[in-house]
């Protein structure tokens, strides 16, 4: 299964690093703008994404 993330241009957004985590582990950071496909294997279950004051988790 694939995933598209992408991250906001917000001015806010620019100031905060965001990593996804995939059942725990880091896989990737995204850069104000960018966008990124994934491919998940059949096994997991939850993504992540994460910034320093928050952390948000997507079933999938």
């Amino acid at each position: 299964m694939s995933i598209k993330v992408q991250r906001s241009t917000k001015s806010f957004s620019s100031l905060v690093n965001i990593s996804i985590q995939l059942d725990g582990d880091t896989i990737d950071r995204l850069a104000p703008g960018e966008s990124m496909i994934f491919e998940l294997p059949d096994h997991s279950d939850r993504i992540t994404i994460k910034a320093y004051f928050s952390k948000k988790e997507i079933a999938v």
